[in-house]
């Protein structure tokens, strides 16, 4: 076992639910294990625990913080999309405009195949947005996206 555990920075408030659900039953179980079998390895299972959740704290907080400015997904669209992956990363730069950053992924090394943005300050945004994920994918998936970041960029403004 490793003495270093690290936690991925770009979770999900769901992910984080359940990697807390993993830590407290990896330490039960643990800990009783340990305790039964090698009593003089405990101390260093509950450092690698404790480093877990502290980790695991580092996270929460800072998806509490970022939670009200940006909103990133990936849409999995596999072969009627260059690449596979579309990655749209929404972002509150200031009170009255949002950058939208949509990025076309390869499937197995997660590269950036095709990319634009746009500002929600310019008017032709949604425009220009569209047309790039009509060169990205089918319309129908196009639509897809287009609906969410309509979602989220609204949810944004409502925010503010």
């Amino acid at each position: 076992m490793s003495t270093n555990v690290n936690v991925a920075t770009n979770a999900t408030d769901g992910q984080l639910s359940v990697l807390n659900e993993l830590i407290d039953e990896l330490t039960s179980e643990m800990w009783y294990n340990i305790h039964s079998d090698a009593p003089h390895q405990a101390h260093k299972v509950k450092g690698w625990i404790d480093q877990l959740k502290t980790q695991a704290t580092q996270l929460n907080n800072q998806l509490t913080n970022n939670s009200n400015n940006s909103m990133t997904k990936q849409f999995k669209i596999g072969e009627r999309c260059i690449g596979g992956i579309i990655r749209v990363d929404i972002t509150k730069e200031e009170p009255d405009r949002s950058l939208i950053e949509v990025k076309a992924l390869d499937w197995n090394t997660k590269k950036v195949v095709k990319a634009d943005w746009a500002e929600t300050d310019n008017s032709q945004w949604h425009r220009n947005i569209d047309n790039t994920l009509n060169e990205m994918t089918t319309s129908y998936y196009s639509d897809k996206v287009m609906k969410w970041i309509d979602e989220k960029i609204n949810q944004l403004e409502n925010k503010l």
